[in-house]
């Protein structure tokens, strides 16, 4: 099923790798392994007002990551309970439901390296709220962590960015946008669900339709998120709430074909054989994509009538 509804209702989507991991390469190379740490201290020190010493510790710190162990200390461990880890004066330490300081990490830091990064990067945001790729660099690190909260936090972070910084969006070297701010934060958000989508587990698929609704209201000129929003409904097989929602998507998008041929497949499934005609038929009179256009002669057949 799941699989079905990947193909029906999610484009394809690619996460952006860093566009720093040759800068980091090249920087190690040059200092050594064993002085990155310091290096990049003094780096953030001397030259605060630069992104790129933040950027690459939080690259530092993710290469460290390992495997953490949490604890009071001296080999203790801690009792059940809810726990979080953060930076604090410099040091990962877990906080207890108080916010409290309840213990440290055991050396091998793991999740330990997960904290730092994102540190380093949420502290770099407060300097630089318009570059995006920050922003999609912290959801993106919480992800590696399986920090989900805090994941589905930072892509908020980053729709409320892109409203308070329209207009100034930037990527990796402070670089323009590939494409316009509404389109950009729709097609990065979509990447970010179709993740959630491919976890096949209830609580990604939770996350998954947070992100869809994330990118429904805050991009409504896409069909992006009405899409992205009819395949969770598509799970639970409620193809009414589903085609609401692509009805939608194909308003604010009346010539993607995707978006059609989605239209068309569900309207079969509620028995709306005219609103399906209608939805093949522009897939075949748009001529955009042909294995779709393939596709909707062969369903169009099917119904009972050939085209036009």
């Amino acid at each position: 099923m799941k699989a079905m509804l990947a193909a029906a209702f999610l484009m394809a989507a690619t996460l952006h790798a860093s566009d720093y991991q040759a800068d980091y390469a090249a920087l190690k190379a040059k200092v050594g392994r064993e002085h990155l740490e310091q290096h990049l201290a003094e780096w953030r020190k001397s030259d605060p007002d630069n992104p790129n010493a933040w950027i690459l510790s939080a690259n530092w710190a993710l290469d460290e990551a390992d495997v953490a162990i949490v604890g009071r200390g001296e080999g203790a461990t801690l009792p059940p309970g809810n726990y979080k880890l953060e930076m604090r004066e410099g040091k990962v330490v877990v906080i207890d439901a108080k916010g409290k300081v309840a213990g440290g990490i055991v050396p091998d830091p793991a999740q330990a390296g997960i904290i730092k990064a994102a540190w380093f990067i949420s502290e770099a945001l407060k300097k630089w709220p318009h570059r995006a790729d920050m922003h999609c660099g912290l959801a993106t690190v919480y992800a590696r962590g399986a920090f989900w909260p805090e994941h589905v936090a930072a892509l908020r972070g980053f729709v409320n960015a892109a409203r308070s910084q329209a207009g100034k969006l930037r990527w990796c070297h402070d670089a323009p946008l590939d494409a316009p701010e509404d389109v950009f934060l729709a097609d990065k958000l979509h990447s970010f669900a179709r993740q959630q989508f491919d976890h096949e587990s209830k609580g990604a698929d939770q996350r998954f339709f947070e992100i869809a609704q994330m990118t429904a209201r805050a991009c409504p000129k896409s069909p992006k998120g009405y899409n992205d929003l009819a395949a969770y409904h598509g799970l639970s097989e409620n193809w009414k709430a589903a085609q609401f929602l692509l009805e939608r998507a194909a308003k604010v998008a009346p010539d993607d074909a995707l978006d059609r041929m989605n239209l068309g497949d569900n309207s079969q499934r509620l028995g709306r054989a005219e609103v399906a005609r209608n939805a093949y038929q522009h897939v075949i009179d748009l001529q955009s994509n042909p294995a779709l256009v393939k596709d909707a002669q062969a369903k169009l057949e099917a119904l009972g009538k050939g085209t036009r």
